[in-house]
């Protein structure tokens, strides 16, 4: 139902993208000039050509966004950049050639025009296809490109860079989970470390499971990921929690895949806190969003007494104590002199 409703999602951005950009297409083509159309294909009223620039947009969202999102699920993690570029692009030609029939073939249905084979090999004799296919190439090229750099600074942060929201520290109320793998410094020793970094791109591509429960994520760090939520949106629904334990479900369901390929299951640790933080947009010759404050730090001690009482999520009380909801169990551990902490903290075990 998640991966539907992604997809859904993900369909409807592109079928507005490209209805906007059929619209602007079409205002740079047609203002100001006179087009001259054979007999056979009548101008369009102003309705008309609304309701056949808003079905030209369904046609492009749907053909484009399912053959992007299927492209980036399917392909887009297995080949090097250059190779994934060469043969999304000879994949979105052939795209591109489906979406203009389509749209002559509802061209022809709403003004029951009879589109034939020598129509559309004239159309693609005039310069009008080229410069259309080009136009689809550089609106495509453009949203893969926004794309990318919204995955380089993590979802939604693209915009809040670009409105100056974080230009200035501010305050925000936010929840941090630190996620570490068990017994890494082992398992790097026994697999080397080519194929290590091969078992960590793994299971940072399995992450993925996490996104459905809201989760950001922030950085990676070695073998480590750092997830945060926006206040409400971590304690709804325990998403905070219920994230941890889909990542571990997630490389579960892989399990196979692991120990074929590298003779173990990785496993995960994590340590979960929230609080106020300062948020800030930092660095100038690489930018990002930065976050700052005692209760990353406070995360990060957390995750670390893990092994200390061989748990697997470790929470604090004033995290627990704001949930809305929760099916799992929690157990104290008891009052904890983290390091670098002048008081002490009430930490729990989490578990199904």
């Amino acid at each position: 139902m998640n991966k539907l409703l992604t997809y859904i999602q993900h369909v409807l951005k592109h079928i507005l993208i490209w209805t906007l950009a059929f619209a602007l297409y079409n205002f740079f083509r047609e203002y100001g000039q006179e087009i001259k159309r054979p007999d056979e294909y009548p101008e369009m009223e102003f309705f008309n050509r609304v309701i056949f620039q808003i079905i030209v947009g369904i046609i492009s969202g749907i053909v484009f966004g399912t053959y992007q999102y299927f492209f980036n699920k399917v392909l887009a993690n297995r080949f090097s950049f250059g190779i994934t570029v060469a043969i999304g692009s000879m994949g979105y030609a052939v795209v591109i050639l489906i979406f203009i029939l389509m749209a002559f073939r509802a061209y022809g249905l709403i003004f029951q025009v009879d589109i034939g084979k020598a129509n559309v090999e004239q159309f693609f004799a005039t310069g009008n296809a080229t410069v259309l296919i080009f136009y689809c190439f550089l609106v495509g090229f453009f949203i893969d490109f926004i794309q990318q750099i919204d995955k380089k600074f993590g979802p939604g942060n693209l915009g809040k860079m670009l409105s100056g929201k974080f230009y200035s520290p501010k305050e925000e109320e936010r929840i941090f989970m630190f996620l570490d793998m068990k017994s890494s410094t082992s398992i790097a020793e026994k697999l080397g470390h080519i194929e290590y970094s091969k078992l960590i791109q793994d299971c940072f591509q399995d992450i993925r499971a996490v996104i459905p429960f809201q989760a950001e994520i922030y950085q990676y760090v070695g073998d480590e990921v750092v997830l945060t939520w926006q206040k409400d949106n971590g304690l709804s629904e325990a998403n905070c929690i219920n994230a941890f334990f889909a990542f571990e479900d997630q490389l579960k369901k892989r399990e196979n895949h692991y120990l074929d390929k590298y003779g173990l299951l990785p496993e995960f640790k994590a340590g979960i806190h929230g609080g106020m933080v300062i948020v800030a947009e930092v660095g100038e010759i690489k930018r990002e969003i930065a976050y700052h404050g005692d209760t990353i730090n406070t995360a990060a001690r957390i995750q670390s007494m893990c092994n200390t009482y061989k748990a697997k999520l470790l929470a604090s009380k004033q995290l627990l104590n704001s949930l809305q909801s929760s099916d799992f169990s929690f157990k104290s551990v008891g009052e904890v002199m983290l390091r670098g902490k002048e008081k002490s903290t009430l930490i729990y075990t989490v578990e199904v």
